[in-house]
């Protein structure tokens, strides 16, 4: 039985030892859901990609996601938000426009139901993974031996999700699909701006002007943004090395 803390590798389960050229994918440092090189690699040797996508973590063996990228599978995250687009029309198209800068940070993908390059309809989508990938290290220098050889917030409100409603939780898990793994939403709940607040422990009178994000998104949005149902590829969020 394989006991590896590291369940995917460069996308590929690190339990499946036959049919995989894992000396060629390592070498090779490539992400099949980013459709580019890693982007997770170490401070101190950067020019290696670390790999890993998901692990299996803490006391209770828990099936975690710690790269970001990882959610980019089959683009089932941002089809899963389609139906929040209430102002969408048929004959609209979608876009997913990344890395957005808004007054006060940025968003890491923006969906947009767009027609005649002016956007009808969006919704914000901001990932977040766990990154355990300090510790996992170790252990993925050991899976590539073996395959070698052989609370801050308070979401307490938050209830069933309500389309009306300004943000929206979803949540996703890794299930077993043969000997690889297939990402499938697990459950949604959402809250309106007043919940928000509450979540940040924040004063609910922040606002940024609609025009503003209106603009950057028309600013970004072209023929590579439009979501299509084929395989090509979505831009992948880029982070700091790790280590």
């Amino acid at each position: 039985m394989n006991d590896n803390k590291v369940l995917e590798l460069f996308g590929n389960p690190s339990q499946k030892t036959k049919g995989i050229n894992w000396q060629k994918v390592i070498q090779n440092q490539w992400c099949p859901f980013a459709n580019t090189k890693c982007f997770k690699v170490r401070k101190s040797q950067p020019e290696i990609s670390i790999g890993t996508c998901t692990v299996r973590y803490g006391k209770a063996g828990k099936d975690v996601i710690i790269c970001p990228n990882r959610l980019l599978e089959r683009k089932q995250v941002f089809t899963d938000c389609v139906h929040l687009l209430t102002l969408h029309e048929l004959g609209n198209e979608f876009h997913i426009v990344p890395e957005v800068s808004i007054p006060g940070g940025s968003i890491d993908y923006f969906l947009v139901s767009a027609k005649g390059g002016k956007v009808r309809d969006f919704v914000a989508i901001e990932f977040q993974t766990l990154d355990t990938t300090g510790t996992v290290w170790p252990e993925r220098q050991r899976v590539l031996k073996s395959l070698y050889m052989r609370a801050e917030f308070d979401f307490a409100h938050l209830e069933n999700a309500h389309i009306g409603d300004a943000m929206h939780f979803h949540s996703y898990k890794l299930n077993e699909s043969g000997a690889a793994w297939r990402l499938e939403l697990e459950s949604r709940v959402s809250t309106d701006a007043e919940g928000i607040a509450k979540c940040l422990g924040l004063q609910a009178e922040t606002k940024i002007e609609l025009e503003v994000i209106v603009a950057e998104l028309e600013k970004k949005m072209s023929a590579n943004t439009i979501l299509t149902l084929g395989p090509s590829p979505i831009a992948p969020i880029e982070q700091m090395p790790t280590d």
